[in-house]
């Protein structure tokens, strides 16, 4: 990546694939101490990875519902707000493969799944920055550099698969670009899948056109380059990419699931507003700052020594990069954009690997002793379940056990796919995860009102005839209530508290549904700052 033949150099990958001294080589032995960092990032019981994302419980419930009924679901059937409103599960394939690892090994299988996913992300971007500066050393030390910048996006959702299937084509692209051109016979295929997993395919069918508009001219200016492509390359990337255009409508509902990522952007603007990930970067954060740290660092090695991009690699890097100021989301894809670049930096600076030097057996000790290193410290299902204890209302579930309640009962939204997990769909909850729906239906505003105690709060929760509020500890709802006659405390632990509505007599009953009939309620969007709870743990929102 010095100038632009190093950085799309005709030539066979670096990393071969036969012979069992490859099994060991240096290359691998880098990937493996990757995989090491990736699997103690997930493991460690600080960081509690597994239990980060509240969606992984309806996830998981809905896989398992496709499993045992044979068939996905087109109305809700978790909710009592939104029941029998229209629903996509617009991730059921993946939502299948999270309900299996649970099958294969209840919560350990999800830390499992969720450690193989994350390490087949960071592998595949070493391979790719691998791929294009043939420096095996700088590629993995870029890749470790940034792992700072992505390990708070490894959550166990299916976006985790999407991403894997974004570098399988970026990997493919570049191997198309060296001359290999039957690598990407496969894409039809995985953009098949790739629709019914997750709405990341859009990204995919983006940099196919970014490739085929960067092989139609050929152009040298200051430090961008495009090379022009022969007809028949063009035409064969253009074929593929129009089979990886139909293969999207390959979906048991047709193309609107093809049409949900645009539905996300343009037709639900409180859901894109409410969650953590779609809102502007925080650069208080120390992933914020070691992105905007990486960001300045360089556009300085820029202007000190410059490195020459391909046109059809920089154009997307520059958008995302921008992107990641507007949306937290894309720093998991800025991430495997970025290794080539960095990895080609850092090669200047590190010594050059020397085959002729390496010491095969020794690589094979180091190799296998990771490997038994990260068998040891898979955690067991019984310190998960203590980790889970600690991050989700568990005691709380036990007394709803004990005391069913089908439906009426307010919760927050992070609690709601866990509910819905645990209690199955005889509980049905106010809301959960699946904001989309909730949006449709205009619960998602009335819930904010609830959410943050606003005066309306009360008349809200009659109108939707909630008769229990499950709760953590703290915040504004919670000190309502608890400064309510209408309201008594019926369960508390150091987790979470339950509240009931004790009961009224018909005339008290009458005039609150006549408030709620004359009451009009409406939601200042500009001026809403919700709490942060989906994508963060319960410490982190009691800080």
């Amino acid at each position: 990546m010095e100038t632009s033949e190093t950085l799309n150099k005709h030539s066979r990958p670096a990393f071969p694939v036969a012979g069992l001294q490859n099994v060991f080589s240096f290359q691998v032995l880098l990937g493996a101490t990757l995989a090491l960092g990736v699997l103690l990032t997930t493991t460690s019981a600080g960081s509690g990875r597994l239990f980060a994302e509240g969606d992984v419980w309806w996830h998981v419930a809905t896989g398992e519902s496709i499993l045992s009924t044979g068939h996905v679901p087109r109305v809700d059937p978790y909710s009592f707000t939104a029941h029998g409103n229209p629903w996509l599960a617009y991730e059921w394939l993946g939502e299948m493969v999270m309900a299996l690892a649970v099958r294969l090994d209840s919560l350990q299988g999800l830390q499992i799944l969720l450690v193989l996913l994350s390490v087949m992300l960071v592998l595949l971007t070493y391979c790719y920055a691998l791929l294009r500066t043939r420096n095996p050393l700088g590629s993995a030390a870029a890749v470790a550099i940034l792992l700072q910048v992505e390990q708070p996006m490894f959550t166990l959702r299916p976006q985790m698969l999407g991403y894997i299937f974004l570098m399988l084509t970026l990997i493919s692209l570049d191997l198309f670009k060296q001359e290999r051109l039957k690598s990407l016979w496969f894409l039809p295929v995985l953009f098949a899948v790739w629709v019914n997993t997750h709405g990341s395919f859009v990204l995919g069918l983006f940099f196919l056109a970014c490739y085929w508009a960067g092989g139609l001219v050929g152009l040298q200016w200051g430090n961008l380059r495009a090379d022009r492509w022969p007809q028949a390359k063009r035409r064969h990337l253009l074929l593929v990419s129009l089979l990886s255009g139909l293969a999207v409508l390959l979906t048991p509902y047709g193309a609107r699931l093809a049409a949900y990522p645009f539905q996300l952007m343009h037709s639900q603007p409180l859901n894109v507003f409410f969650v953590v990930e779609w809102r502007q970067l925080d650069l208080s954060t120390w992933w914020g700052q070691a992105f905007l740290l990486l960001v300045l660092a360089w556009i300085a090695a820029q202007v000190i020594s410059p490195i020459v991009y391909p046109l059809e690699i920089i154009a997307p890097l520059l958008a995302v990069t921008y992107e990641c100021f507007i949306h937290n989301r894309f720093l998991l894809l800025f991430v495997p954009l970025f290794a080539p670049v960095l990895a080609t930096y850092l090669a200047r600076l590190l010594p050059a690997y020397n085959a002729a030097k390496e010491s095969y057996a020794m690589n094979a000790v180091f190799i296998v002793a990771i490997l038994a290193g990260g068998i040891a410290l898979m955690p067991s299902n019984r310190k998960l379940q203590e980790t889970l204890r600690r991050a989700y209302p568990v005691g709380a579930v036990d007394y709803l056990r004990a005391h069913p309640m089908d439906s009426g009962m307010f919760n927050n939204d992070h609690w709601g796919g866990f509910l819905i997990w645990s209690l199955g769909p005889q509980h049905q909850v106010f809301i959960d995860g699946r904001l989309d729906i909730y949006e449709y239906a205009g619960v998602l505003a009335d819930y904010i009102s609830i959410a943050r105690a606003d005066q309306s709060a009360f008349v809200l929760l009659q109108k939707y005839a909630v008769r229990a509020c499950l709760l953590p500890r703290e915040g504004p709802l919670v000190a309502k209530l608890a400064g309510s006659s209408e309201w008594e405390k019926a369960y508390e632990d150091d987790h979470s508290v339950i509240f009931l509505r004790r009961a009224m007599n018909a005339s008290r009953q009458e005039l609150q549904r006549r408030n709620w009939q004359s009451a009009k309620t409406r939601l200042d969007v500009a001026a809403f700052l919700p709490e942060p709870s989906r994508f963060y743990t319960n410490e982190e929102q009691r800080k």
